[in-house]
């Protein structure tokens, strides 16, 4: 995957998950908001998928067991105007 020109998305029933490769690792982002750093897209999938919770700034958890593997979550562009 060309990392600079995509991210990986998902759409919940509480907002859109995404993680996107940053040069300190992959970062898992809801609604735009940083949520935290991983060292690999494994362990932030697997923390996605196991069910863990969230807590974004507004205080409500976002707990959404979302697909383990890549190749399921869309893959979106970004789009630089």
């Amino acid at each position: 995957m060309d990392w600079k020109n995509h991210f990986l998305a998902q759409d919940t029933p509480q907002g859109t998950l995404a993680i996107h490769r940053l040069p300190d690792g992959y970062h898992l982002f809801f609604d735009n908001e940083d949520l935290g750093c991983y060292a690999s897209l494994a362990s932030a999938l697997e923390d996605l998928s196991s069910g863990k919770s969230f807590r974004p700034s507004n205080g409500e958890p976002i707990s959404y067991r979302c697909p383990e593997g890549a190749d399921d979550w869309q893959l979106r562009s970004y789009s630089f105007r």
